[in-house]
């Protein structure tokens, strides 16, 4: 209809007040359906309009079929005809709009209705009042499906009269398009704009609705924009109602707000309320105190007493809920585990998908169900999997995995599944499901199918770009040794493409690196990686994180007696730290696939030589400050139970002589490297599964250094977080050099030289067998059992490859060994020469961890501790010149290798005329050794396959057999 059809109806809307009043005192529909009956001729269209809201106020509109009432079906045609011909007013049009939206839930056939409305309202909307417009929006959440393009003229004149909205009509039209999920982000951003201006002015009840409007929505960027609502709640938390504070809470969970004071207020009130809460705001509280992550269980405790009293019913939504939070809380409450597994078992068929699968979740995380209880809710829950909401699924196969369910017993249950499950995932759910098989090394082939074919459809179609979902997929494949070309190729196109390779953070960078690396696809990408981590570094700013990190662990306390928080200066620098060892991690894996510039090198260092520096210039102004407070610096009880010397009374037939200590082998001005003598252990940390210090064998070198330098002085050989300043680890058994820090800066300088292959490390070694010397290098799958630092060989793990040359080959009482050198410049944690020399027939001379037991036992009556040495560093200084420390043979080694005769065609030229045992080899001298005795014949040493050790034959070139290795591994 034209402006002036629509001005023309208004003019004859003019009607006698009585008849007004007539119909607004009418209260059934027999009333209503009579008196239209009586005076539909003379009725005007306020009138029809009049009696259709008071046919939506009726209280018995259920009862009645209105579309079979005569008087009903005249109504509604004299209405839709006047209306076509002379148009409706904004007020008449948003009154008839919400009484057919009353009318709606019982009498479905009034929509013809409201598609009257939307067809007259573009020509009255641009005279509505903004009441108008938010009672239109209202009465649309009630008409389903609604018309998007009435809600897009509403937004669009809402948001040219924002400023006439007063606080009720902004927090209903709100409301409403959350209803709808309608989202107008300028609009928002004007009515986020007025509500602040014109908070206080706002009632309890609207202030709430605004807030579960903006949840509804989940707009990310209103998050601080909730975080200001939630403190104007918390100072007029009285005046909200049990049904407001719970909308309140929810709101701060869904944008995950850290006000950890509004949400305690909020939970003290739901505690000690006077009229308890219903289950369901309970439950929608403890949801959001978990997504919160505040750690207080008195709203668990309170609905446990609840449920002791028997009164209390929980929807299975609730039970979800609160099962799920206090399995993210770790809340630990028997009873209450108790209560609410009894409702889930009777309410089991009433609980839909998503609901299922989070409260399987969280009962398997607590373990409060058995095994075989979580498998046959596993499967009931795969019978509602097109339910299941975001995040579900992987959650239901982590609680197979922690609960340590097979992949037959997984795959059984995941029978259901087919690919359109699958695709409903979105790429982080995807990534997220990937990494709940990998971290338990599940075999689930066809989930992972399933996994790669929506990954590599995904990619195609340039819709996989979530960083952490690229990482989480590389670093799942890699950990499972899934290599799918295919996926592959698509993972390293898309991160091929720099905005994408971009967005990585530097943690997702360090995975999706090392899962490429793994399966050896990085190198196409390489490049674009290593823009993203220049990128990546440029963005550090170290002084504005050390600034911020003194602040929140208290380090300087400003003002009054400027005293340092007790142990608050360990907290400094772990950000960045952590920053570092990602980027150091890109490094590595670049550096091992050719792809690392020297450009990238030159700028990590230089970025961790700043952050070195400035942790050095902290701690040294903490040092002159608090000078006389050491516990600023360190924790007393960790210097108490550290500060441990050596043992100097032990028993002289202790095969160890304790009373050998580590000596300074190099003294630098920053760095140092020292000599580790058999037994003593570099330094220890929790979880480490290395050969067990010898009985009664000396204390650590962390403690030694600690020693000789006071924690004022060199406060990094204190700190644990930065592993006491050392940056190699050597095997308890063994003995050689250990390359260490004296400041922050030398620290991360030396970290560097070990990601980027500047630092050079070589070993001498005795090993059983013959080894050839046509072999050119040795190499096996090396895996680390999850949870714990236990290395072993399986098709699980990583290729590593070092690259032996055979020193010396000889014989005692009838068995071959093999002197070994080897130069390598793997980082700690990647040197695994003894479990493959081991893997392939080889074991070091008196390896107890990876030899048999057999060779174990025979090898403790001639040599008490495991043959190998580090012999040799090779690393730069502060000033990028080149260093170098060697480390002769130890005496016990040596007087060990002389009672062996050596092979004469096998033998190395003494490189000396005075007989100071230094050899030469390739390059490497390596001193210490005896003077050997040659055999006089070439023996056939002795091959007891059949014993459990493999051992080569007389000829030197020739290779173990493949009997040996299967019986060796």
């Amino acid at each position: 209809l034209t402006a002036r059809t629509a001005r023309a109806g208004e003019e004859r809307m003019k009607h006698p007040r009585e008849r007004v009043h007539a119909i607004g005192s009418l209260r059934t529909f027999d009333q209503v359906l009579t008196f239209v009956d009586e005076n539909l001729p003379g009725m005007t269209v306020i009138d029809l309009v009049a009696c259709i809201w008071q046919l939506g106020q009726a209280p018995n509109k259920s009862t009645h079929d209105l579309f079979t009432h005569p008087s009903f079906l005249e109504l509604a045609r004299k209405l839709a005809k006047t209306v076509r011909e002379h148009g409706l007013d904004s007020r008449s049009i948003s009154n008839l709009m919400m009484a057919v939206a009353r009318l709606k839930p019982a009498q479905p056939g009034i929509d013809a209705l409201m598609m009257l409305c939307e067809e007259v309202l573009p020509s009255a909307v641009s005279r509505a009042s903004p009441r108008d417009i938010a009672s239109n929006a209202w009465a649309l959440v009630r008409v389903n499906p609604s018309n998007p393009e009435t809600l897009k003229l509403l937004a669009r004149e809402a948001t040219l009269k924002i400023r006439d909205f007063n606080e009720l009509d902004l927090a209903n039209l709100w409301w409403s398009f959350a209803s709808l999920k309608f989202v107008d982000d300028a609009l928002f951003s004007l009515m986020s704009q007025e509500v602040l201006i014109n908070v206080h002015s706002f009632s309890a009840q609207n202030l709430s609705n605004v807030l579960w409007a903006v949840a509804k929505l989940e707009t990310p960027h209103f998050g601080t924009f909730v975080e200001r609502l939630g403190k104007v709640v918390a100072s007029r938390i009285s005046e909200f109602d049990s049904q407001a504070l719970s909308n309140v809470g929810w709101s701060l969970g869904t944008f995950q707000v850290d006000d950890h004071a509004t949400m305690s207020m909020i939970v003290k009130e739901a505690v000690r309320a006077a009229r308890p809460w219903t289950p369901m705001q309970l439950a929608t509280l403890c949801w959001a105190v978990a997504q919160v992550k505040l750690q207080d269980t008195s709203l668990h405790v309170a609905i446990s007493k609840r449920l002791a009293t028997g009164h209390q019913d929980f929807h299975p939504v609730s039970l979800s809920n609160v099962m799920w939070s206090a399995a993210v809380l770790k809340v630990d409450d028997p009873f209450l585990a108790s209560a609410l597994l009894s409702q889930t078992r009777r309410k089991l068929d009433s609980f839909k998908g998503r609901e299922l699968g989070n409260i399987i979740w969280a009962f398997a995380e607590t373990r409060a169900i058995d095994r075989a209880t979580l498998v046959s809710w596993g499967r009931e829950a795969m019978k509602t999997v097109d339910d299941f909401g975001p995040g579900t699924l992987p959650k239901l196969v982590s609680s197979f995995l922690a609960f340590g369910a097979s992949g037959d017993e997984l795959n059984a249950v995941t029978s259901r599944l087919r690919l359109r499950n699958f695709e409903r995932l979105d790429n982080q759910d995807l990534g997220a499901l990937a990494r709940a098989l990998a971290t338990l090394r599940v075999d689930a082939p066809r989930v992972l199918d399933f996994i790669a074919r929506i990954a590599i459809r995904r990619a195609h179609a340039n819709e996989l770009r979530d960083p952490k979902a690229l990482a989480d997929l590389a670093w799942s494949f890699a950990t499972l040794r899934a290599k799918d070309e295919e996926l592959l190729t698509a993972l390293t196109g898309v991160a091929e493409h720099q905005p994408v390779a971009s967005a990585f953070s530097l943690r997702e960078l360090a995975t999706f690196s090392w899962g490429l690396s793994a399966l050896d696809a990085l190198r196409p990408c390489a490049a674009s990686l290593g823009v993203a981590l220049g990128e990546r570094l440029r963005e550090i700013d170290v002084e504005e994180t050390l600034r911020r990190e003194e602040e929140e662990t208290g380090a300087l306390q400003v003002g009054g007696d400027r005293r340092p928080r007790r142990g608050g200066a360990l907290g400094l620098g772990l950000g960045l730290a952590a920053s570092l060892r990602d980027a150091l991690a890109v490094v590595l894996e670049l550096r091992l696939h050719g792809k690392l510039p020297r450009e990238l090198r030159d700028a990590v260092q230089l970025r961790a030589l700043q952050v070195g520096n400035a942790m050095d210039d902290c701690f040294g102004a903490l040092s002159l400050l608090f000078k006389e407070d050491s516990e600023a610096l360190v924790d007393r009880n960790f210097l108490d139970s550290a500060f441990v010397g050596p043992d100097t009374d032990a028993d002289d037939g202790d095969p160890l002589d304790a009373r050998v200590k580590p000596e300074i082998s190099l003294h630098m001005q920053d760095r140092m490297v020292v000599l580790k003598p058999p037994g003593w252990e570099v330094y220890a940390e929790e979880g480490d599964d290395d050969d067990a210090p010898t009985p009664n064998a000396p204390s650590d070198l962390a403690t030694f250094i600690q020693d000789r330098g006071g924690v004022l002085e060199r406060p990094l050989n204190h700190d644990p977080r930065s592993r006491w300043g050392f940056v190699q680890r050597l095997d308890v058994p063994s003995s050689g050099l250990v390359g260490m820090a004296k400041t922050y800066a030398a620290y991360w300088d030396l970290k560097v030289q070990l990601a980027s292959g500047d630092f050079e490390q070589e070993y001498v070694m005795l090993c059983h067998g013959w080894f050839p010397s046509s072999r050119a290098s040795v190499g096996a799958h090396v895996d680390q059992v999850p949870g714990s630092a236990t290395t072993v060989i399986n098709n699980w793990g990583r290729l590593f490859t070092f690259d032996p040359w055979t020193l010396m080959q000889c014989m005692r009482a009838g068995e071959a060994f093999s002197l070994l050198g080897f130069r390598t410049t793997c980082p700690p944690g990647r040197d695994h020469s003894r479990i493959s020399l081991a893997h392939i027939g080889f074991p070091v001379v008196q390896d107890s961890r990876f030899a048999s037991c057999s060779t174990s036992e025979s090898d403790g009556g001639w040599l008490p501790r495991l043959f190998l040495h580090r012999s040799r560093l090779i690393f730069k200084d502060a000033l990028g010149l080149p260093c170098e420390s060697t480390a002769a043979l130890p005496k016990d080694l040596a007087e060990m290798l002389a009672t062996t005769e050596a092979r004469p065609n096998f033998f190395p030229l003494r490189s000396d005329a005075d007989g100071d045992g230094a050899y030469q080899a390739r390059g490497v001298v390596i001193a210490g050794l005896p003077r050997m005795r040659l055999a006089k014949r070439a023996r056939r040493v002795r091959a007891d396959v059949s014993a459990g050790e493999p051992s080569a034959g007389a000829d030197a070139g020739a290779d173990v057999s493949a009997t040996a290795r299967v019986q060796e591994t």
